[in-house]
């Protein structure tokens, strides 16, 4: 159903765009992105706009080498024009990523613009989104952590946020960050909405330190903001291996179960492939937390 634009003379499609943001930095956010993305590209057909200059997503995809990764010129000419020039880096099937990089670090954006303060372009974002959100069913924009501009122009793009937290208070604390620029932009974005926190990076044996961040969470966040059953586990090493081989979650757990036992590798005089014990149950987290996502969008059907 179409809604009201934050953008005048705009009308919302069919697709759901989410920002993914946090007022912190390594609290999980670009990892979120992507396992969710290449899970969502499952059900549908999705784009992910990486808003962070780091090009994190882009290790995540395996596709930092890619001829069509432009270090962010083309989210940069959106974010100045409202307007998203090609159709991205094919990292999936049904999957389209549009890279960060350094066209889109603050410095950039303002000396391409020659607006240091941005004035009344922090909806620009929103105007390009509103031009390809009818050919996605899925609209994922990985919001950087602490440039105050980027993230309103991720809020007045978005219907819905999603917030990562691991479990150290610092972290759980910078929630009220994100939640003030909500306030921010509530004016020009009525209609954005909170899909849910995730807590991220929790250890899987610790069942008291989930049990607290859980009621942590719950005191902060009160009835505001829901809180996902899932919990996405910490497994560095898995975390670790799949951003060096540019692999996801769901990917890493489908190659260490039909991988070659380690005996009969070296039987034949192979390298055996040395994957993590701990894939398949970050890729089972993820699972999760995807059928929550669809189940809170409405779409838990197959598109």
């Amino acid at each position: 159903m179409a809604r009201p634009s934050p953008c005048p003379n705009l009308i919302v499609m069919a697709a759901s765009v989410i920002a993914v943001a946090t007022s912190k930095g390594g609290a999980g956010k670009s990892s979120v992105t992507a396992a969710t993305a290449g899970l969502l590209a499952q059900r549908g057909r999705v784009a992910v706009l990486e808003l962070d200059y780091q090009r994190d997503i882009a290790l995540d995809f395996g596709v930092l080498n890619d001829p069509g990764h432009d270090g962010g010129e083309s989210l940069s000419k959106a974010i100045l024009s409202g307007r998203l020039s090609g159709s991205g880096i094919s990292a999936r099937p049904n999957l389209d990523y549009f890279p960060g990089g350094p066209a889109i670090e603050p410095s950039s954006l303002m000396a391409v613009s020659g607006n240091p303060y941005w004035t009344g372009m922090d909806s620009k974002l929103a105007e390009a989104v509103e031009e390809i959100r009818d050919k996605y069913d899925f609209v994922l924009i990985d919001t950087p952590p602490s440039v105050r501009s980027l993230q309103h122009a991720s809020l007045l793009a978005a219907d819905w946020l999603l917030i990562p937290t691991p479990p150290d208070l610092g972290s759980m604390q910078a929630l009220f960050g994100i939640a003030s620029r909500v306030v921010e932009v509530e004016g020009a974005n009525p209609d954005l909405k909170f899909l849910g926190v995730v807590a991220f990076r929790i250890a899987t044996t610790a069942t008291k330190i989930r049990s607290d961040v859980r009621a942590n969470l719950n005191e902060i966040l009160g009835d505001a903001v829901p809180l996902f059953d899932a919990v996405i586990r910490d497994a560095q090493a898995t975390a670790v291996e799949c951003r060096a081989r540019g692999m996801l979650p769901n990917e890493m757990a489908h190659a260490a179960k039909t991988a070659e036992p380690f005996w009969k590798a070296l039987r034949k005089g192979k390298q055996p492939q040395n994957l993590p014990a701990s894939a398949e149950g970050l890729a089972a987290d993820y699972s999760q937390l995807v059928d929550e996502m669809l189940q809170r969008l409405g779409k838990n059907r197959a598109l």
